[in-house]
C-alpha cells in the first residue's frame, strides 16, 4: 500500500473514532435529563391574547345524547310550523323498488247508482282533479277538449333493459280528443341510484316500435319532450294532445306532447345535473 494511501486509512479512522466518542457523550450527557413534557405554556415574542370564557348549562346528570336530544327539541319549538301539502313537512321518502308491468286505466267520469223512493237508475258523474291510473305511478287530469280517459301500461324490466333505459318505460292512450295533463310517480323508485339520480329525472319519448322491436337501433332512440319534476310533489308531468286541432276544445298549450296514432310511449331517465325543469 503507498503513503497516500495509509494516510486516507488513517483520516478515516479518526474520523470514526471521533464520532463514536461525540455519540457517547451525547448518551451520557441525556441520560440523566427527564423527557420533555408540556407545561401549560406556549412560547410566543408576543403576549397572548386571554381568551373569554363562554358560558354554558351544566348537563345536571343527564347523558350527552339525551342533552341533545332536548336541545333539538327545543330548536324544532321555536322554529316556524312548515307544511308540505297541508299535511307533511318534508316530501315522502324515495324508494328503491321499480314498479311491476302491467296496464290501468284513469277515468275522468264513473256511474254511480242512485235512488228516489222507489225508483233506482245510474247517473253519469264527471270526475275531477287527478285520477289514478289503476295499481300504476301514473295519473292523468283533464286539461281541456273532451277526453274520456287515458289507458296506461307499465313496461317490464326486461323489455326496459333492452331499450337501454336505466328507468321506467310506459305507454300512455287518451281515449278522445282534447288535452290531458300525465304524471310518473318516482316515489317508489327514485332511490334505486344514488348520487341524486331522481333530480335528475326527465322524460323522453320512444318511437311506436320500441314496445315491439326494443333491439332495433331506430327503436331505441330518444326524442326529448317539453316536462317538469316536481321535486317535492315527486313527480314528472307533461301535458298530452290527441284528436285534430280543429276537433280539440280549448287553447292547445305550448310545449304539448302529440299523441300521434292515438298513443305516446314514454321514459323516464336520468338527464344530465342542473336540469332546468327541476321545479322545487
Amino acid at each position: 500500500m503507498s503513503g497516500r494511501g495509509n494516510r486516507a486509512a488513517r483520516a478515516a479512522g479518526r474520523g470514526l473514532a471521533t464520532a463514536v466518542v461525540v455519540a457517547l457523550a451525547a448518551a451520557t450527557l441525556t441520560a440523566g435529563m427527564p423527557p420533555p413534557a408540556y407545561t401549560g405554556q406556549i412560547w410566543s415574542p408576543y403576549p397572548l391574547p386571554a381568551t373569554a370564557s363562554v358560558a354554558g348549562n351544566p348537563l345536571g346528570g343527564q347523558s350527552l345524547s339525551a342533552a341533545r336530544a332536548a336541545e333539538r327539541a327545543a330548536v324544532a319549538r321555536n322554529l316556524p310550523a312548515r307544511r308540505w301539502r297541508g299535511t307533511r313537512a318534508v316530501p315522502p321518502r324515495l324508494g328503491d323498488r321499480w314498479p311491476a308491468a302491467g296496464a290501468g286505466t284513469a277515468a275522468f267520469s264513473a256511474d254511480r247508482v242512485v235512488q228516489r223512493g222507489r225508483i233506482r237508475g245510474v247517473v253519469h258523474v264527471a270526475a275531477r282533479g287527478w285520477q289514478q291510473a289503476g295499481p300504476l305511478p301514473v295519473r292523468a287530469e283533464q286539461a281541456g277538449g273532451q277526453v274520456a280517459a287515458v289507458s296506461a301500461s307499465v313496461a317490464g324490466r326486461r323489455l326496459t333493459g333492452l331499450l337501454g333505459v336505466r328507468g321506467v318505460v310506459f305507454s300512455l292512450a287518451p281515449q278522445g280528443a282534447g288535452q290531458v295533463r300525465v304524471a310518473l310517480s318516482y316515489a317508489g323508485f327514485g332511490g334505486a341510484y344514488g348520487g341524486a339520480w331522481a333530480t335528475r329525472l326527465r322524460l323522453v319519448r320512444l318511437p311506436a316500435c320500441a314496445l315491439t322491436t326494443p333491439r332495433r337501433p331506430a327503436c331505441r332512440r330518444w326524442t326529448p319532450v317539453t316536462f317538469v319534476n316536481h321535486w317535492r310533489a315527486r313527480t314528472l308531468t307533461a301535458l298530452i294532445r290527441t284528436g285534430s286541432q280543429s276537433r280539440t276544445r280549448g287553447r292547445a298549450a305550448a310545449g304539448a306532447i302529440i299523441a300521434s296514432g292515438g298513443s305516446v310511449i314514454l321514459a323516464g331517465v336520468s338527464g344530465p345535473s342542473g336540469a332546468p325543469a327541476l321545479r322545487m
